[in-house]
């Protein structure tokens, strides 16, 4: 299929080029800079922020749960 529309390319786009953060939050930002009357390199400069970020913080996810760290352990929980 075919995308015929532009927020249906967007989505095609943002799926091939594994971009899902600007994909889920790409309306939001427009709606915004709309009302703030941003213009577009500040608005793509937000999305673009918003991705690596997103992205930072997946990592930081993807390690922490790849090193198979035992789980919490809290001091109130040792017996004494």
């Amino acid at each position: 299929m075919i995308p015929t529309n532009t927020k249906e390319k967007i989505v095609a786009y943002t799926k091939e080029l594994r971009l899902p953060a600007i994909r889920n939050n790409y309306t939001a930002f427009a709606r915004q800079a709309i009302k703030e009357k941003t213009g577009y390199e500040d608005y793509l400069l937000t999305l673009l922020e918003n991705e690596f970020e997103n992205r930072v913080k997946n990592r930081k996810t993807a390690r922490i749960r790849q090193a198979d760290f035992p789980y919490k352990k809290y001091l109130q929980d040792l017996q004494r």
